[in-house]
């Protein structure tokens, strides 16, 4: 439809609003390839919070080489979306933010909870998915935390092996000397 012209551009964006979440999805692909970068963000706005996980995937896809002043809230907006279980979901999340991870870790940090014990799994998740230089403090606590899971400290040790810093690797070192042999 895309190639047909403005009418056929037009019934591609009516598919937007399909109820069948599979027209939706082919709909955006298309659209994405025909369309400005602005309208291609207007579309990923406004389909950032639908039902559909795979349309949503897509949508995150999308953001990857956008600038974060203009794609930031339809990031968050995605990121509400994530189960904290869904790992294709994560990957797209993270696609998303590749460029983007320190400014995104501080705003997701913000909203999803700024303690890193009390975090739930999709900030988690998403901490370790972006692992940037300022989760180096937070990976080192959760991976000290006697009262979190082995699985999960061992996540924040994994979190922490990703930072290509010094500071990771000094973080690394103080949690073997500080912990049960149980994670390292």
């Amino acid at each position: 439809l895309v190639q047909l012209g403005e009418s056929g551009k037009g019934e591609a964006v009516k598919l937007l609003q399909s109820a069948n979440p599979t027209h939706r999805l082919v709909a955006f692909r298309a659209l994405r390839k025909a369309s400005e970068s602005e309208q291609i963000l207007h579309y990923a706005n406004e389909l950032a919070k639908d039902s559909s996980p795979a349309l949503r995937c897509e949508v995150a896809i999308s953001l990857r080489d956008v600038p974060p002043d203009k794609c930031r809230d339809i990031i968050l907006n995605l990121a509400e979306g994530y189960d904290g279980l869904d790992r294709w979901y994560l990957e797209a999340l993270g696609t998303a933010m590749d460029g983007k991870e320190s400014e995104m870790y501080g705003i997701l940090k913000t909203r999803m909870g700024m303690d890193p014990l009390t975090w739930s799994p999709q900030m988690v998740n998403l901490a370790w998915r972006l692992h940037p230089l300022a989760a180096v403090p937070d990976f080192e606590q959760r991976a000290m935390a006697g009262e979190l899971s082995v699985d999960d400290r061992i996540k924040a040790l994994t979190g922490l092996a990703f930072i290509p810093d010094k500071s990771a690797a000094e973080a690394m070192n103080r949690i073997y000397k500080n912990t049960k042999q149980d994670i390292v």
